[in-house]
């Protein structure tokens, strides 16, 4: 969303005439416990009805609904063990002198949020961050260093993933492994595996073998690339080669030159 979209979505939501069961304007910030209520409530109101999210604006006057600004900042606040700050909102800071929140209208999972309410040495910039990259969201890089360097994600920018302890924690180690993936290495085996004992195979044959076991947070595309640079590395390597053409490749064994032959 570009700011333009922002502000004239906060604008929308200030023209409306009363505040809805989804939406709060708000003049400042309020205490955790207060705060985590209206969240609660946003958030389940949303759902009941129909909406895709619900709205907390800071910097709005509920009464006038003209913008007053707000000195509240989401990523500096703490609550004691977090417990008191979810369901986690997303924090729109793009508009100076106002703080918008919304939440997904729907039921969150109760692992992760418990795992997060547990871990009360995690900040809630770092709460909110973690539940960015468990929900498949984009992080921007330099969150993405704070957290890499906390060791609580994985994997290369920008395809993160929380990190092992985490997902443990929450009883999402199967997620975690689908999620990650396999080690470089095993991939190439597999490839070589079936070349070997069905050459020549094609690459329809390959995709079939891996595509299902690459991690599942990369898209179909990435994927596809994945497979086509496994192959690229296979044949650099000299370990397989292309028989067909480019676009109908037949790839086949190469067999390691004997001692003989190499004399």
């Amino acid at each position: 969303m570009s700011e333009g979209e922002r502000i004239a979505l906060i604008d929308r939501l200030r023209s409306m005439p009363t505040e809805t069961e989804w939406l709060e304007l708000k003049r400042n910030r309020h205490e955790p416990q207060e705060l985590g209520e209206y969240l609660s409530a946003l958030a389940n109101a949303a759902c009941l009805s129909g909406q895709p999210r619900g709205y907390l604006v800071f910097g709005i006057d509920d009464a006038t609904h003209s913008v007053v600004g707000t000195d509240f900042d989401p990523y500096s606040t703490k609550a004691k063990g977090n417990q008191d700050l979810f369901p986690l909102p997303d924090y729109d800071l793009s508009v100076p002198g106002q703080v918008a929140i919304s939440l997904s209208g729907r039921i969150l999972d109760e692992r992760y949020t418990h795992l997060l309410m547990e871990r009360t040495d995690l900040a809630l910039g770092q709460v909110m961050l973690l539940d960015q990259v468990q929900k498949g969201r984009q992080i921007d890089r330099e969150a993405h260093r704070r957290l890499k360097a906390a060791g609580l994600v994985e994997g290369r920018y920008p395809n993160l993933i929380v990190a092992g302890a985490i997902a443990k924690a929450a009883g999402d180690a199967g997620r975690h492994i689908r999620e990650r993936g396999f080690d470089k290495r095993y991939y190439l085996d597999l490839i070589l595996a079936l070349v070997r004992e069905h050459e020549p195979v094609d690459r329809k044959d390959v995709d079939q073998l891996l595509l299902t076991k690459l991690p599942e947070r990369l898209s179909q595309e990435q994927k596809l690339r994945k497979v086509h640079n496994l192959l690229q590395e296979l044949r650099r390597s000299g370990l397989i080669d292309n028989r067909g053409s480019r676009s109908r490749p037949q790839w086949v064994a190469v067999e390691p030159a004997s001692t003989e032959d190499a004399r």
